[in-house]
């Protein structure tokens, strides 16, 4: 796993912070056709869960695991993949 720092104001935080980095480019998501490399949405904070390896039938948003929340987009690590898992999520208040 990589880290990913990014500058002060970055998704509304005032401060410069680092994030999970599970690729860097398209071409580290070689494990099946397809693979791309992208932000994967956090349902509760506007930054991101991290960087990982989206294939066909994966995820970037839980939207992207149909819309009844019986399911969430999450970072796989063994994988270093984003799928869907089941379950919703629940954030703090």
């Amino acid at each position: 796993m990589f880290s990913s720092c990014l500058p002060s104001g970055a998704f509304g935080y005032p401060k410069r912070g680092c994030l999970a980095a599970y690729c860097k480019t398209d071409a580290d998501c070689g494990a099946a056709p397809g693979g791309a490399c992208r932000l994967i949405a956090n349902p509760c904070c506007p930054a991101p869960q991290g960087l990982a390896c989206v294939y066909p039938g994966g995820c970037t948003k839980d939207s992207d695991c149909g819309g009844d929340f019986s399911k969430h987009c999450e970072i796989d690590g063994a994988s270093k993949s984003a799928v869907c898992k089941p379950g919703g999520v629940g954030c703090p208040a």
